[in-house]
């Protein structure tokens, strides 16, 4: 048992090394620092007991059922669980990511047995000679240190961000005078998976009109889909490593590191040390703190316009705080959790000035009662008795909705005063955060059916609907005191699917309205990467026919090209006509198919299709070029004839000989 200790811990400081070079840069803690050796410490410590414990258990089970292993077994069992937890971890965070799986449970138990199946060899391999046993123990484990050595000096950042030249501050931004103004609305979690039948059924009549004036569009987002990360990408224009916002809040380390997302995203190599330290998370064991504004490292669009003389407001935007001085008016997005009677939080309104005037229009969650809650349940045939008590049941739905509606009359309140209150603004930015909300409270149950005197629960169906049609309501408040020469921009950040939420970043949704922008009659579609991309009936037929590449022939019989996709002018044909084209000769010598053929102006019986050198002027004629994209077909790698398989034109050559 001693000897097992040695190479036990020595394991243990090198999956330490390992856990520490995969985790620093996946979560963004470059550069190495002296702040990271507590981190490698409890790293250490983590590993260490369990190859200990691993130890501890292989000499358990030698003394009781296999007592010549007693010498060997745990120091090779402190090693193999080490590696058995590395390749578990690897396989279900990287290869098979599926959470509760059958599947995944049976390969992860396969490995575990197979890896502990391996150690109970080497380890009766060596039951005669103990010594040298722990001493090839002793070498595997110095080899794990070696390779974590080796990460930890080639650990590079993931995703390096942009190296923009810092501006003079005497070069200041210009703005060509347009007269033109913009309001742009953010409307979190919004879809129209929920607007479209609304709108068809005439429940959202403010956001109809504004549609019916513009545009629509399904916007496309990014993973992940954290609110403050989109919305800081929308604000700038990049993307988390270049502006530097990641997730939704920062959790402190030990030794002062400061994880740039919370511990349950955080990313680990192995699950030994991710599942106490989230466990401990879960407790508050380290501390977390939201993003401030002195963190997004570029600026945004609403401080470019005032830096360039723009009259520019902004309000509610998220990681706003502190507010950062603009032309117009800044409320950053802890504004709604002032309370009247007491001193307001530092520096949630730039200019100053207009902190207190304006901390009127604050809506606490004490002032949303329980029946403007009622308002978006299905609990009209409830009596006051009963809907409290519904509320009891329900307190965790209730208390989200009161917090979240008071957030959004704020910013309703806030944003209203300011328009009506300055005429010359330029840039309007405004966001409101509940809709997403009611998506994940209440998502699964907007299409249940049953009665809701048998499921309660079944009184959340409407919630969603509801709160739609009250933020349609917002909506027509905010665009009262807009002009209609106004260009209104309103989207959403991701949008909602059953099952995975907004995980898989589902498109959002966009309306572009007022101004110049001219209304459009064509159907709202989300445009595909590539205008030549063919349809999956088209791209069966084609990957059929050129990838397997059996018969030449197959290729008359479709289009590789959708029509209208501008690569060609329509589908490939036989033709009897006498255009010019290329037709593939046998050779007499060595009885092959040759790639390259004469020109001919006569009719063939049995021939390539015909190409017109005009349709396709990307491609060269000096040998018989197919019209198919380089990607994502694949070329054939040789032409074996127009009109026989391989098999068929040797059985022929063989009956002429």
């Amino acid at each position: 048992m001693i000897r097992a200790i040695v190479p036990a811990l020595v394991a243990a400081a090198g999956y330490a090394l390992l856990e520490l070079a995969f985790f620093v840069p996946r979560n963004h803690l470059l550069p190495w620092s002296g702040q990271h050796v507590p981190l490698a410490l409890l790293f250490f410590v983590v590993h260490g007991a369990v190859a200990l414990f691993a130890a501890a258990a292989g000499w358990l089970l030698a003394r009781v059922a296999l007592p010549s292993l007693t010498g060997t077994l745990p120091a090779f069992a402190s090693v193999g669980i080490l590696v058995a937890l590395q390749a578990v971890s690897f396989y279900r965070e990287r290869v098979y990511s599926r959470p509760r799986d059958l599947v995944g449970t049976a390969v992860s138990l396969g490995i575990v047995l197979g890896i502990a199946g391996l150690a109970l060899l080497v380890a009766h391999r060596f039951r005669r000679r103990d010594r040298l046993g722990g001493t090839i123990a002793t070498i595997l484990a110095l080899l794990i240190v070696g390779a974590g050595v080796g990460r930890v000096f080639t650990a590079k950042p993931i995703g390096m961000a942009e190296a923009v030249p810092l501006r003079p501050e005497a070069d200041r931004l210009n703005a060509a005078e347009t007269g033109q103004r913009v309001l742009l609305f953010g409307f979190d979690g919004a879809t129209w998976e929920v607007l479209d039948p609304m709108l068809a059924q005439g429940r959202l009549p403010n956001l109809a009109a504004l549609a019916a004036r513009g545009r629509t569009f399904d916007l496309e987002t990014f993973r992940p889909t954290f609110s403050p990360v989109v919305w800081t990408s929308v604000s700038t224009g990049k993307n988390r490593f270049d502006h530097g916002i990641h997730d939704v809040v920062q959790t402190t380390l030990p030794g002062g590191v400061v994880l740039p997302r919370s511990m349950e995203r955080a990313v680990f190599y192995t699950k030994t040390v991710g599942a106490p330290l989230r466990a401990l998370a879960k407790r508050r064991g380290f501390p977390l703190a939201p993003y401030r504004s002195d963190q997004v490292r570029v600026i945004s669009v609403f401080e470019a316009a005032s830096e360039a003389g723009i009259p520019t407001t902004q309000i509610g935007w998220y990681v706003s705080w502190p507010a950062r001085p603009l032309s117009g008016v800044t409320i950053s997005d802890r504004f709604h959790l002032q309370v009247h009677e007491r001193e307001g939080i530092a520096g949630v309104v730039s200019p100053q000035a207009l902190a207190s005037p304006l901390r009127g229009h604050v809506v606490t969650k004490e002032d949303v009662t329980l029946d403007r809650v009622r308002e978006f349940v299905d609990a009209e045939d409830l009596s006051p008795e009963a809907w409290e008590r519904w509320a009891d049941r329900h307190e965790g739905f209730v208390e989200e909705m009161r917090f979240n509606l008071a957030r959004d009359l704020s910013t309703r309140n806030v944003a209203v005063d300011l328009l009506a209150r300055d005429s010359d603004w330029r840039l309007f930015g405004v966001y409101f955060r509940a809709v997403d909300l009611t998506h994940h409270l209440t998502w699964p149950l907007r299409d249940a059916t049953g009665d809701p005197a048998q499921n309660e629960d079944l009184r959340l169906r409407p919630v969603i609907g509801r709160y739609h049609e009250f933020m349609d309501h917002v909506v027509g408040d905010v665009l009262a005191n807009v002009s209609e020469d106004a260009v209104v921009v309103m989207l959403s950040d991701h949008g909602f699917e059953d099952r995975f939420a907004h995980a898989r970043a589902p498109d959002g949704f966009a309306i572009l309205a007022g101004g110049a922008i001219s209304t459009s009659t064509r159907s709202r579609r989300r445009s595909p990467p590539s205008s030549a991309c063919p349809s999956r009936k088209t791209w069966r037929r084609r990957r059929g026919s050129i990838c397997c590449g059996r018969r030449f022939s197959r290729l008359t019989r479709f289009e590789p090209f959708p029509r209208g996709s501008g690569r060609v002018a329509g589908p490939l044909r036989e033709t009897r006509s006498t255009t010019r084209r290329f037709v593939p000769r046998r050779s007499s010598a060595s009885g092959r198919w040759a790639t390259s053929g004469r020109r001919t102006a006569s009719p063939q019986r049995r021939s390539a299709p015909a190409f017109d050198r005009r349709s396709v002027p990307s491609h060269r004629f000096d040998s018989l070029t197919l019209p198919v994209p380089p990607s994502p077909l694949r070329r054939c790698s040789s032409l074996r004839g127009p009109i026989r398989s391989g098999w068929r034109r040797r059985r022929a050559a063989s009956r002429r000989d």
